[in-house]
C-alpha cells in the first residue's frame, strides 16, 4: 500500500500545479512542476531539485507540430527511438491539432518536454526553468521522469507519461487557447478573483477527457473515475462553491480535484446544447469583459435552465458517464 499511496498522490497534485506563472510586471516567463510523495509515517522524501542541463547524455530532438510550430524534446534516454519515442510525438502532435480543431482557436506556440529517464525516478522533485519574454515561443515545458528501460508509448509506458499525454497536456492547452480569448478574465494572483474558474477549467477539463476518450480509452474511464463525476454534484460544497471557485482559496486538494470534476460537467452538459466553437466564439466576439456571473446568465439563457436546474443535469450526466466509463473498464 506504501507505494500506491505515493504514485497516486504524486499524480494528485500533478493536476493542480500551475503550468507556469506569469507576472505582468516580470521579463520573464517561469514554468514549474513538483512532485511530492510520503512515506508510510506521512513525512515528505527529501527534495530533488532537476537541472537537466547538468545531465549526462543529453540530446536535443526536435519535430514539427504544424507548419510554423515545433515540438522540441530534449532527453538523455538513448535508444528512445526504439521504445516508441515517434509515437509519443505522434500523440502530442494529435493533441496540439485535437484542442485547436475543438476550440476553433489557434495556439500558435511551441512544446518543450523534458523526456528524462533514472535508474530511480525520485519520490519527490521539483523543475523549474525561466526564459526570457520574447526569447521563446514555449507554451507548455514539461518535466517526464521514467525509471530506465520503460516504454515511451501505450498501455504498459509509465503511468505518469500517459497521464501528462492524454490528460495533462490537453488540459493545458486549452489554458494556452483560452488565455488569447480577450474578452474572458482571468484570475491573477493577488487580485480579486473574476469567478471564471468554473468556466476555464471546465472547458480545459472537458478538451482533455475528450482527447482521451478518443485516443486511449483505456485510461479514460480511470481519468473520469478521479473527478468523482458520479457523485460530485451530489455534494451540497461543491455545489454551494462551484460558481465562486477562486484561484486562491483554502479548499484541501481533494476538494479542488471535485471542483474540477464538477466543472467539466457543467461544460459537457452545456456543450451538449452550443458547442464549443459556437461558445468560444460568443465569448471572443462579445461586446464586453466578461467575468463569472456574466458567463452563468449567458448559460442559462442558452439552456433554458436555471444554475440549480443545470446542476442537477450535469450531476445525472455524471452518473451516466460513470456508469458507460466502468462498463470499458471492466472489458479491459
Amino acid at each position: 500500500m506504501r507505494g500506491i499511496f505515493i504514485v497516486l498522490l504524486s499524480i494528485f497534485l500533478l493536476s493542480f500545479l500551475p503550468a507556469n506563472s506569469l507576472a505582468n510586471i516580470s521579463p520573464q516567463v517561469t514554468f514549474s512542476q513538483e512532485i511530492i510523495g510520503f512515506d508510510a509515517n506521512g513525512f515528505p522524501y527529501p527534495l530533488t531539485e532537476i537541472n537537466p542541463s547538468t545531465l549526462q547524455g543529453m540530446r536535443d530532438l526536435s519535430y514539427s507540430l504544424d507548419q510554423s510550430h515545433e515540438l522540441l524534446i530534449k532527453t538523455n534516454i538513448p535508444d528512445a527511438e526504439n521504445r516508441g519515442l515517434e509515437r509519443l510525438v505522434e500523440t502530442v502532435q494529435q493533441c496540439y491539432l485535437f484542442v485547436q480543431d475543438e476550440t476553433n482557436q489557434p495556439l500558435d506556440e511551441n512544446i518543450l518536454l523534458y523526456l528524462i529517464e533514472f535508474d530511480t525516478v525520485p519520490e519527490y522533485y521539483r523543475f523549474q526553468m525561466s526564459f526570457n519574454r520574447g526569447e521563446t515561443d514555449w507554451g507548455e515545458v514539461r518535466l517526464i521522469l521514467i525509471n530506465k528501460g520503460a516504454p515511451l508509448y501505450g498501455p504498459n509506458a509509465p503511468e505518469n507519461l500517459n497521464e501528462l499525454l492524454y490528460d495533462t497536456l490537453p488540459h493545458e492547452l486549452g489554458h494556452d487557447v483560452l488565455g488569447k480569448i480577450a474578452n474572458l478574465q482571468h484570475d491573477i494572483d493577488g487580485k480579486p478573483s473574476y469567478w471564471t474558474r468554473w468556466f476555464i477549467e471546465g472547458v480545459c477539463e472537458l478538451l482533455a477527457k475528450n482527447f482521451s476518450r478518443v485516443e486511449a480509452p483505456y485510461l479514460w474511464g480511470d481519468f473520469l473515475a478521479k473527478r468523482h463525476i458520479d457523485t460530485v454534484l451530489s455534494n451540497s460544497i461543491i455545489r454551494e462553491n462551484i460558481f465562486h471557485w477562486a484561484q486562491e482559496n483554502s479548499f484541501n486538494p481533494a476538494l479542488e480535484s471535485d471542483l474540477y470534476g464538477a466543472s467539466m460537467l457543467l461544460l459537457m452538459d452545456w456543450t451538449n446544447v452550443v458547442n464549443l466553437h459556437q461558445l468560444l466564439n460568443r465569448i471572443d466576439n462579445h461586446d464586453n469583459l466578461l467575468n463569472g456571473p456574466d458567463i452563468m446568465s449567458m448559460m442559462e439563457v442558452s439552456t433554458n435552465h436555471n444554475r440549480y436546474e443545470i446542476l442537477d443535469r450535469a450531476h445525472r450526466l455524471g452518473k451516466r458517464l460513470f456508469n458507460t466509463a466502468t462498463g470499458l473498464s471492466a472489458q479491459k
